[in-house]
């Protein structure tokens, strides 16, 4: 899910790349993404059944296109589910058995596909064939304690990273600056810089967009200013993985709220007072100790640090220690809520601490199971394609026919999403044109009775005068 409508807030300061221009740096992948599409892929295959290994093709395609532009790739995974995020992943469960249960009831085939599409499902069985591929194939792994966006926001804090490649929007209250996304098998991408030697960059991008009405500059321009403390308020009113929003609480009534108001309890009180919420004394309280809860969380989620080799926390109490002289009192308040969220909060709420740890995010241990005999999908598979991509090359980087049917399936959903853009904007336009004849054929009738009216006030007038001046004749005569 990640925050509710967030890269689309963001769109306009991303610039479209190529992979080519990163020659030499070194990434983290979030990839569960890529699974996803491979995933995709491999139910979307005509060439295919519905059980194959061609979900590892995709993966390991990108990966060699990085490899092939002399880019370092970490494969960072998912790990264990969260306490945080356990509603988010109830309400994913029971969409995805919904759509699954949908789909028995339905006789098309293409029907069918795109009922399944929207309960895709990665298994840990998947996982670990691919982190067994990924070994034989000498490639760096972190398998996260928990989330994958946690564990490389830490990467790029510690500057471990260059960049990192996603979808997913999480990563921008996690940290991370230079974020890639919709990278294709082409090396095309969506590339968003938020670092702030590029801050005068996007500024003058944003006011030199003839294209964007000047709304949407404002709004660009508010999330280039925001810190990261804001940014991260600003995401949980939103709506994240860990707290939903408010029913009514769109983008333009967050950034009111936090362009306005410091204060999260302000901010509520100032929800209440609009009469647009319905939050009643109790339910403020507990809406206010959830929203610390979920930014908590973003400061407080269990990474593994790599360097040190330890579990952690991913923001050290020490970097909340009050600077003496340094810290206004805004900064000596935010502090301070997030020292008292974590002393009452039940720790388990960031990830639990564990001992085999190192096993685990080194991937040398089943991600589910724990055990060391990994439960894979089939042996063939990771000799088949670790052997497919042990000595690919730059020369030989080539697409195959299962490639293409990826790129084919995923420019007819384009396709689709665009046609079917087109025809909403039509029927906007269609809607918009009656309502203007409504309007014309309205304001018409206004001037028809308008005339009407004068025309009977008129004949009206003309009778009294008439009746008057019979009147005034009559008086003559006697």
């Amino acid at each position: 899910m990640g925050i509710n409508d967030l890269l689309k807030l963001y769109r306009h300061l991303m610039i479209k790349e190529q992979i080519t221009h990163f020659q030499g740096k070194t990434c983290a992948v979030d990839m569960m993404v890529w699974l996803y599409r491979g995933v995709y892929a491999s139910i979307n295959n005509p060439s295919t059944g519905p059980l194959n290994d061609l979900y590892l093709n995709f993966p390991l395609k990108l990966l060699s296109l990085l490899k092939s532009n002399n880019i370092t790739a970490i494969c960072v995974f998912d790990g264990k589910n969260l306490l945080a995020k356990s509603s988010e992943l109830l309400h994913r469960k029971e969409f995805k058995e919904f759509n699954i249960n949908l789909s028995q009831k339905t006789s098309s085939s293409e029907e069918k596909r795109k009922i399944l599409n929207r309960a895709l499902n990665v298994t840990p069985k998947m996982i670990n064939t691919l982190i067994n591929v990924l070994e034989n194939l000498d490639q760096k792994i972190i398998v996260a304690p928990f989330e994958a966006d946690a564990q490389i926001g830490f990467l790029y804090k510690t500057k471990q990273i260059d960049f990192a490649i996603s979808e997913d929007s999480d990563l921008i209250p996690y940290g991370v600056k230079k974020i890639a996304f919709k990278l294709d098998q082409f090396g095309n991408m969506d590339f968003l810089d938020l670092s702030e030697d590029n801050f005068t960059n996007n500024i003058k991008r944003i006011e030199n967009n003839e294209n964007i009405s000047s709304n949407e500059k404002e709004i660009s321009k508010f999330l280039l200013n925001l810190n990261q403390d804001k940014l991260i308020k600003f995401c949980v009113l939103l709506g994240c993985d860990y707290l939903s929003s408010i029913k009514g609480l769109g983008v333009k009534g967050c950034i009111k709220l936090i362009k306005e108001y410091e204060d999260l309890e302000i901010i509520v009180k100032m929800m209440k007072l609009s009469g647009k919420f319905f939050l009643s004394e109790n339910e403020d309280s507990i809406y206010i100790e959830n929203v610390n809860n979920a930014i908590s969380v973003f400061y407080f989620q269990i990474i593994y640090d790599n360097i040190n080799k330890k579990l952690k926390y991913l923001t050290n109490l020490d970097e909340l220690d009050y600077e003496r002289g340094k810290d206004n009192i805004q900064e000596l308040k935010r502090k301070s809520n997030l020292l008292k969220t974590f002393e009452k909060i039940n720790k388990n709420y960031y990830g639990e601490f564990f001992d085999n740890y190192e096993d685990y995010c080194n991937g040398k241990i089943d991600v589910k199971t724990e055990k060391k005999e990994k439960e894979i999908e089939s042996k063939e598979s990771v000799e088949k394609y670790s052997k497919r991509f042990i000595d690919l090359k730059l020369e030989n980087f080539e697409f195959d026919k299962d490639d293409l049917n990826i790129i084919k399936n995923e420019l007819n959903d384009i396709k689709n999403n665009i046609e079917k853009e087109i025809k909403e904007e039509e029927k906007n336009i269609e809607l918009n044109e009656n309502k203007e004849e409504n309007k014309i054929e309205e304001k018409n009738n206004k001037n028809e009775n308008e005339n009407q009216i004068k025309e009977v006030n008129e004949e009206y007038l003309e009778n009294l005068l008439g009746k008057k001046r019979n009147l005034e004749i009559s008086e003559l005569l006697d």
